[in-house]
């Protein structure tokens, strides 16, 4: 069997997902803030450095008042000002144009007063700035002032802030990455213990408990106990239908002979029961008890099932083995061992219960009291055994004479009844003259020394005038007593 791979943890896959997310929030922040810091300088000493132009060009327009025609000329009046002008600027260069556009003064400036030699350094380039003013006069653009200037402490001011930023940045990312990975990790292990606990308290339990989804039946998770039972590893049971792996079919138990408690779970909500016979590996055999419980979802539906199953296989075969010794003892106790008749218990239970039949359906019953003639004789002259011999013949006789449905009992050591049904009072003679008829067959094809006499009493039962089986017992023993009677008068041997 191959080897089941281990499931990826929650917090192992959340790891892999935060880390390219605190990886760009930390560049973020890094890149973000110096940025933005860089981008609002520009524009601030952007406005400085026009608002530094305007400055000069309305200080120029003071000398084209003075002299319109020659101020182009008096350029060595313009450099000063860039000294006298205090402005919060550190002037990189200086270009005055006239109407045309053509250069009239032009200089580079270091630290105030010095010429800059050469060009600017990547830096420098990166944070200067051009401001432009126009030079006035009679409402008439007569020149243009161009002023580029650099800012010595933009470079400086936003290294610190990127490794301000950095720090933040790193800090956050570090705080994004570690914080929900540790909660999602701390409780992952929390609920795999819980997970843990649940599975060794469910496969300490001896019944066989599985997990099944309402919906197609398919077993979610169960216990060793289940997999012990079907005889199937967890990955061959899980995501197979429950009628599949306990039955061996394509289908749900829906029959009436056999209900299906889950499906009795899923339209109740509530728990069910029932007993099942579970075909295992498709020739195993089990009886099963099995009980269902519901797993409700957020709107209240039955989403899932807790199926327990116990083995009771031992118990119903236990349960059998003591009906059967019930029904035994139970006929040890009704029927006459002898003879195979029903004993004298026996008689009154059924034919208590016939009489009731008999009074709610208006049915006249005929009782037959017979005696066993010489008894003492037969036993006294030729054994026991032969005495035992001439009950069963006698009962034989009386299973020759009467139907099935008829009653028929040894009530004592040689006395003998029948119940039987019969409509017509007339009948009494019929039953007589067969028993007769019967008792003279069987002695003239028997072989033996003597003769069996047996003397008979018959009544009847009224419905229309009820009596007790005891009374008609008493009646038919005083009937066959006055058959004995005449008999010994006949013969008195």
């Amino acid at each position: 069997m191959p080897k089941a791979t281990k499931p990826a943890r929650i917090g192992d896959q959340l790891s892999r997902r935060l880390l390219p997310l605190a990886v760009g929030i930390g560049l973020l922040i890094t890149v973000l803030g110096p940025s933005t810091y860089w981008m609002l300088e520009s524009r601030n000493f952007q406005c400085r450095t026009d608002l530094y132009a305007g400055g000069l060009a309305e200080k120029i327009q003071e000398f084209v008042l003075e002299s319109p025609d020659l101020w182009k000329y008096q350029t060595y009046r313009f450099l000063p000002l860039t000294k006298q002008f205090n402005a919060d600027v550190e002037m990189g260069s200086l270009l005055i144009l006239d109407e045309a556009g053509k250069p009239i003064a032009n200089a580079e400036f270091r630290d105030g007063r010095r010429q800059r030699p050469g060009e600017l350094s990547f830096l420098e380039r990166l944070s200067s700035a051009r401001g432009e003013a126009p030079i006035i006069f009679n409402n008439r653009r007569l020149g243009t002032v161009v002023v580029s200037a650099v800012n010595g402490e933009q470079p400086g001011n936003t290294g610190i802030f990127l490794a301000t930023s950095s720090l933040v940045g790193l800090f956050l990312a570090v705080l994004v990455f570690r914080f929900p990975v540790r909660v999602v990790k701390s409780t992952e292990k929390r609920l795999r213990r819980a997970t843990e606990f649940a599975r060794t308290v469910l496969d300490s339990v001896n019944d066989a408990i599985a997990i099944i989804d309402t919906g197609d039946f398919r077993v979610l998770g169960c216990n060793a106990a289940f997999l012990d039972q079907v005889r199937l590893s967890e990955a061959e049971v899980v995501g197979k239908r429950c009628f599949e792996l306990t039955h061996g079919r394509c289908d749900p138990c829906r029959s009436p002979g056999e209900p299906c408690p889950l499906l009795e779970t899923v339209a109740t909500g509530k728990h069910a029961a029932a007993d099942h016979l579970h075909v295992l590996g498709g020739k195993r055999k089990i009886v099963v008890e099995i009980s269902t419980s519901p797993i409700f979802d957020d709107q209240g539906q039955v989403a899932r099932v807790v199926h327990v199953t116990r083995d009771i296989s031992e118990r119903k075969l236990i349960e059998t083995m003591l009906t059967e010794q019930a029904r035994k003892l139970e006929q040890l106790a009704l029927i006459d061992a002898l003879t195979g008749l029903n004993n004298r218990r026996g008689f009154l239970t059924l034919a208590g219960q016939q009489l009731r039949i008999a009074d709610r359906f208006g049915k006249r019953l005929h009782l037959l009291f017979a005696d066993l003639d010489g008894m003492k004789w037969i036993n006294d002259t030729l054994g026991h055994s032969e005495g035992d011999r001439a009950l069963r013949e006698t009962a034989e006789l009386l299973r020759r004479t009467f139907r099935e449905s008829d009653i028929l009992a040894r009530i004592g050591g040689d006395e003998f009844a029948v119940l039987a049904l019969g409509e017509d009072k007339s009948e009494e003679g019929t039953i007589r003259s067969r028993f007769e008829e019967q008792l003279v067959a069987h002695n003239d094809s028997a072989d033996r020394g003597y003769r069996l006499s047996i003397s008979i009493g018959i009544t009847v039962y009224d419905p229309s005038v009820p009596c007790s089986i005891e009374q008609l017992l008493d009646r038919g023993d005083a009937l066959m007593y006055e058959q004995k009677r005449l008999q010994k008068q006949c013969d008195p041997r």
